[in-house]
């Protein structure tokens, strides 16, 4: 069975000390690959968009050069400019505690956006790095408001429902700490699974692009509790890993396990 090296866990566990101005990074970049040839079209766009909505959506967003590994993307305070769309890689955004803790918020994959909590305050409520080289698009959505009209108010609100909603569902996140850590890992590694799914990748055997010490800051774990639900479904024969490389060995048993804990808090209610 392989168990992940502690020379993985602790080189995993640095901070990005190189952000990259934004001003330079949003510089346009040449957009090598059209909407309609995309690859993740059916998860930003819809599995059955319309040509005519492919090529009007293409006209809004824009295009940023690569990100290089572990580096700024946004920073927590900074003035919104627009919801990022992960084209390529993978972003984690983090808030800072008051305690001066990095907490994780969310991990997001190719297809899937970010930065939309920034929309009520008119300023980003996470700091966003790449975990990975990154590829992204922006939807400049201050731009795409000040040219809509007045009739589309109502529009605009929705969306700052969503943006403060979406603001509470993070700081409401922060918060949980029911289950038991084998327990929301478990939760964490089939919500991965299925997301990878939803890419065409593998759902049983993957690379985890972030580190022990983010999952533990996203699960809101200490990281001996990780190493410890890591070690126990291994134990179980449920999962294998191998540095950062995670097998999923009996789905069935971790969907179980999920199961019985939802039920078990249904009790305790």
């Amino acid at each position: 069975m392989f168990r992940l090296s502690e020379s993985t866990v602790n080189a995993a566990a640095a901070t990005p000390t190189n952000a990259v101005p934004i001003a330079n990074a949003r510089c346009h970049a040449a957009r090598a690959v059209h909407c309609n040839q995309c690859c993740m079209q059916h998860l930003c766009l819809g599995a059955n968009s319309e040509a005519t909505h492919v090529a009007e959506f293409e006209t809004l967003i824009d295009h940023w050069h690569p990100m290089p590994k572990e580096r700024y993307i946004t920073r927590e305070g900074d003035p919104f400019e627009g919801v990022f769309l992960v084209r390529s890689g993978s972003v984690k955004t983090c808030q800072t505690l008051a305690n001066g803790e990095e907490h994780i918020t969310g991990f997001h994959f190719p297809g899937e956006i970010f930065g939309l909590g920034g929309l009520s305050s008119n300023a980003y409520v996470s700091s966003a790095i790449s975990m990975e080289t990154t590829s992204l698009c922006v939807l400049p959505v201050p731009r795409m408001l000040s040219n809509r009209k007045a009739e589309s108010a109502v529009e605009i609100r929705f969306l700052l429902l969503i943006s403060e909603l979406l603001n509470r569902k993070d700081e409401h996140a922060s918060m949980l700490s029911k289950n038991r850590a084998h327990e929301r890992l478990a939760a964490f590694i089939l919500d991965l699974s299925c997301r990878f799914e939803r890419r065409h990748l593998s759902s049983l055997c993957f690379s985890l692009p972030m580190s022990r010490t983010d999952v533990s800051r996203y699960l809101g774990l200490s990281l001996e509790s990780v190493s410890r639900a890591f070690a126990l479904l291994e134990k179980n024969r449920l999962i294998e890993s191998n540095g950062r490389m995670l097998e999923i060995v009996d789905k069935s048993a971790l969907e179980s396990l999920i199961g019985v804990a939802q039920e078990s808090q249904r009790e305790t209610a």
